[in-house]
C-alpha cells in the first residue's frame, strides 16, 4: 500500500503533466481569454498556424480588451492575429531584463529584408517618455487596475502590458495582455498620427517622403515639432539633407539595439554616435523622447532636437608657415646684401 507521501508526489506529478497538456484552446479560455480564442479558430488559416510549431509565445489579449470590429478572415486582421505570436517560447524572465527584447513574431507583412518577421519589442525601463499603454484605451476597461508586468510596443510606439504570464500550454507558453499589438503603418503614417508635422512636412517638400515609406529596413530619428521650431537647420544646405541625415540605412535599431559608444553612418553621409545615460538615449545630443515605434519597414524614435551634422576637425593649413619661412629668408638675404653695401 502507497504511503500518503507517496501518493500526494504522484498527484503533484499528474497534476503538472496534466497542465502541461493542455491544449491552446482550452488553456485560452481558462485565462480569460476566450474572445482571442474564438477569433483565432474562426479562421482556418490562422487555426492553422496557431496550432503548428511555428508558435511557441501567444500574446492574447483579455476577454475586457477592446474588441475586435474587422471583418474575419480579411488580410489586415490576419496579420493582427499573427502578430499576437512569436515564433520562440518567451517566458517571461527571458524578456524583462534590460534594456528589453526584439521578439519576432508571425507578422510577416513587414520591409525588412528577405525572411524576416515584424517584430514587437519589449521594454522593461520604459525610460523614453511613451505612454503606459495604447492610445484611447485609458478608462475603457474594467482591467486597468491591474498591475503591469511588462510592457511591449508595437507599431505607432503603442504599448500594451502583460498582465499575466507564464500560462503553460502544449505547444509553448501564453501571456495574457491588456490590448492587441497596433499594427505597423509606413514612416510618413506613423509621423502623421502622432502629431510629427514637421518632419512630414519636410519629407514631402524633399519629396523623399515616398522613398523613406518604401525603402527597406531602416531606422529614422525623427525631431519633434518643437525641436524643428527651436532649431538652426542653416547647417543643413538642403532640407532633403536634413532629412538624410536622420535615417540610417540598412539597419533597423529598435532600441535594445542602439548600444552605448555605437556609430553610424547616416543616409546623408553623416556620423551619429549613440551614448546611454542612466537609461537615457541620446543620438549625439539629441535624446529620444519616445521610443519603438514600429514602422512596416524598420522603427522610428521621437528626439528633442535637430541632430546637427559635426563640424570637421579644424586643420591648420602648413601654407602659411611655409610662406612665412620663405619670406624670412627673403629678407634675411635682403639684410645681408644691405649689410655688405655700407661695408
Amino acid at each position: 500500500m502507497r504511503s500518503p507521501s507517496t501518493m500526494l508526489c504522484i498527484s503533484v506529478l499528474a497534476s503538472s503533466v496534466t497542465v502541461r497538456a493542455v491544449g491552446l484552446v482550452d488553456a485560452l479560455k481558462n485565462a480569460g481569454a476566450s474572445q482571442f480564442a474564438s477569433l483565432i479558430t474562426s479562421d482556418p488559416i490562422i487555426a492553422s498556424l496557431y496550432l503548428s510549431s511555428n508558435v511557441g509565445t501567444v500574446f492574447a489579449p483579455i476577454d475586457s480588451s477592446s474588441p475586435s470590429r474587422m471583418k474575419r478572415q480579411s488580410p489586415e486582421e490576419r496579420q493582427k492575429l499573427k502578430y499576437q505570436s512569436t515564433r520562440q517560447t518567451n517566458h517571461i524572465g527571458d524578456i524583462n531584463k534590460p534594456p528589453g527584447k526584439p521578439l519576432d513574431t508571425n507578422n510577416d507583412d513587414a520591409n525588412v529584408g528577405a525572411g524576416n518577421q515584424q517584430k514587437v519589442v519589449t521594454n522593461p525601463q520604459d525610460g523614453t517618455g511613451n505612454s503606459s499603454m495604447k492610445r484611447g484605451v485609458i478608462g475603457r476597461r474594467s482591467n486597468m487596475t491591474m498591475p503591469s508586468l511588462l510592457n511591449i510596443y508595437s507599431g505607432l510606439g503603442n504599448n500594451v502590458s502583460i498582465i499575466q504570464a507564464g500560462i503553460p500550454y502544449d505547444g509553448g507558453v501564453i501571456h495574457i495582455v491588456n490590448d492587441y499589438f497596433t499594427l505597423p503603418t509606413s514612416l510618413s503614417s506613423t509621423a502623421s498620427t502622432n502629431g510629427q508635422s514637421s518632419f512630414n512636412q519636410m519629407s514631402k517638400t524633399s519629396n523623399m517622403s515616398a522613398s523613406l515609406d518604401s525603402t527597406a529596413s531602416i531606422t529614422c530619428f525623427i525631431p519633434s515639432n518643437a525641436a524643428f521650431s527651436a532649431s538652426n537647420s542653416s547647417s543643413y544646405s538642403t532640407s532633403s539633407s536634413l532629412i538624410s541625415g536622420h535615417v540610417i540605412p540598412n539597419f533597423v535599431g529598435y532600441l535594445p539595439s542602439l548600444t552605448d559608444g555605437a556609430t553610424f553612418t547616416t543616409q546623408g553621409g553623416t556620423k551619429i554616435t549613440v551614448t546611454v545615460k542612466n537609461g537615457d538615449y541620446f543620438i549625439n545630443n539629441a535624446k529620444i523622447i519616445a521610443s519603438n515605434q514600429i514602422i512596416s519597414n524598420g522603427v522610428a524614435h521621437v528626439i528633442d532636437s535637430v541632430i546637427e551634422p559635426k563640424s570637421p576637425p579644424l586643420i591648420v593649413s602648413a601654407a602659411p608657415a611655409q610662406e612665412r619661412g620663405v619670406m624670412l629668408g627673403v629678407w634675411s638675404l635682403v639684410f645681408c646684401l644691405v649689410a655688405s653695401l655700407l661695408v
